[in-house]
């Protein structure tokens, strides 16, 4: 293979990576950004329990705590759910990175193995004519 190839295909492969790279990076800050959801959510309904406990408090009183904490199950259902799809979107796309990855290194030795066998090449023809 002539080394204009071969570093078109190790330019090729070190995009493939790149853009897997930035791929698994969209869907992890996704993951990042659902898990901040959730803990924000366990944080206020803790937050809400605590204050409610006591039986002069206004929500309480009206019933609108269990409605919320009924609201905040839901919320907590609904960003599982999406949770549990990101996290397998994110399992395709390590599986592709890693695919992009081994792609990448094996260009990277297919070339330093041509420039090797180039360079014992020009060894072997300089002597050759001296």
């Amino acid at each position: 293979m002539s080394k204009d190839r071969l570093e078109g295909l190790c330019e090729l492969t070190a995009l493939q990576m790149q853009t897997a790279q930035a791929a698994l990076a969209e869907v992890t800050a996704r993951e990042m950004g659902l898990r901040g959801q959730l803990q924000i959510l366990v944080a206020d309904r803790r937050a809400v329990a605590e204050r409610t406990r006591q039986p002069d408090e206004p929500a309480f009183t009206a019933g609108a705590d269990l409605r919320w904490h009924r609201w905040v199950d839901q919320r907590r259902e609904v960003i599982n759910a999406e949770l549990a799809r990101v996290l397998v979107l994110k399992e395709e796309r390590l599986r592709g990175l890693r695919l992009a990855f081994g792609r990448d290194q094996a260009s990277a030795e297919i070339s330093k193995a041509s420039a090797r066998q180039r360079g014992v090449t020009q060894k072997r023809r300089a002597s050759y004519e001296s």
